[in-house]
């Protein structure tokens, strides 16, 4: 994206920590949350970092900061090769800024916007995801924003989750006044909206709906904004129908309608368990004729047959238990006979 100079002066302005520490080599994205830039670092002997300047300070008071601040910490202390890494909060007057590694390539969005992605290159891409986010998980840290604007693909092929900007910490506190909710609207989970309750299941919901969009090529709910979002999702129950889903790949319907389960209970409960569910799919045809009917039709056969070995098993040992009392009371007749 080109420098524009009104986006640099909306964030800038009146900011001096900001405009003494770095130099903006471009706008890399510009959203109603805020705006991040590709500058160079004074303070790390002028590395190229990607900065963050959130617009929405309203959400942020001193309590607020210093929760906001602690959780950054545990991000900088991650280690992830799919996750981005995170530098520096600077905090500003009115509102916070943070730093964080700069990603050679571009979003997965930018990527989707110009083209169709195939499912094979769906597939390595979500591994990579996957992976980052169990990452952030086995830290007891969500993420609470993943989209396609916040994945990150490199130019080597890696892929990172981004934007750990709305990161929360399991079992603190908020990171928002009462009443507040942040994040995109067509992503924010049914539990989130309803009771404001956010944890990691809400992540795996996140991840079916980024899923739906690249397998079908169309955003989610693009065509209503804001208000207008939650308004539908509250009409609708937050039911997503058997034939949206059917405009995915056949072999990914179980998939999808695990994840997008509208109770938290009734989803994966882990994103390893989601990478192991698309593991098992991953070879299969792509129009495969699995479908969400065959998909539970299945699994009751499979119980069926586990049953009936079960029973078969039973039944063949209570067959050689006969057979050998059997054959023992007839040596022990043959015995006393001799004696």
């Amino acid at each position: 994206m080109k420098l524009e100079s009104g986006s640099v002066q909306s964030a800038f302005a009146n900011q001096p920590e900001l405009r003494e520490r770095f130099e903006v080599l471009s706008v890399l994205g510009d959203g109603a949350a805020g705006v991040v830039y590709r500058v160079l670092d004074r303070a790390r002997n002028n590395a190229e970092v990607a900065l963050k300047v959130l617009a929405n300070d309203l959400a942020f008071d001193e309590a607020t900061l210093d929760r906001f601040l602690a959780e950054l910490r545990i991000c900088q202390e991650l280690r992830h090769p799919n996750l981005v890494q995170a530098y520096d909060l600077i905090e500003c007057s009115g509102t916070v800024a943070f730093t964080m590694e700069y990603v050679d390539g571009g979003s997965l969005q930018g990527i989707f916007a110009k083209q169709r992605i195939g499912v094979e290159a769906i597939d390595r891409i979500y591994e990579q995801v996957l992976d980052g986010v169990q990452a952030l998980h086995d830290r007891n840290v969500i993420h609470r924003d993943i989209k396609l604007e916040n994945v990150l693909v490199g130019t080597n092929g890696v892929v990172k989750l981004s934007d750990l900007g709305l990161m929360k910490q399991v079992g603190k506190k908020g990171l928002t006044r009462p009443g507040i909710l942040l994040g995109t609207p067509q992503y924010m989970p049914p539990e989130y909206v309803r009771e404001s309750k956010y944890d990691k299941r809400g992540d795996i919901y996140t991840l079916g709906l980024m899923l739906y969009e690249l397998l079908t090529w169309k955003r989610w709910l693009s065509h209503l904004s804001g208000q207008d979002v939650i308004t539908h999702l509250m009409k609708t129950r937050f039911q997503i129908s058997r034939e949206v889903l059917e405009e995915a790949p056949r072999k990914y319907l179980p998939v999808l309608a695990k994840a997008l389960e509208v109770k938290p209970e009734a989803r994966y409960q882990s994103a390893l368990e989601m990478k192991e569910a698309l593991t098992q799919v991953k070879d299969l045809p792509i129009e495969s004729t699995i479908t969400l009917g065959d998909a539970i039709t299945r699994q009751v056969r499979r119980t069926e047959q586990h049953t009936l070995k079960q029973r078969d098993t039973m039944l063949i040992v209570m067959l050689v238990v006969s057979i050998v009392s059997g054959l023992a009371l007839a040596a022990a007749g043959l015995f006393l006979v001799a004696r």
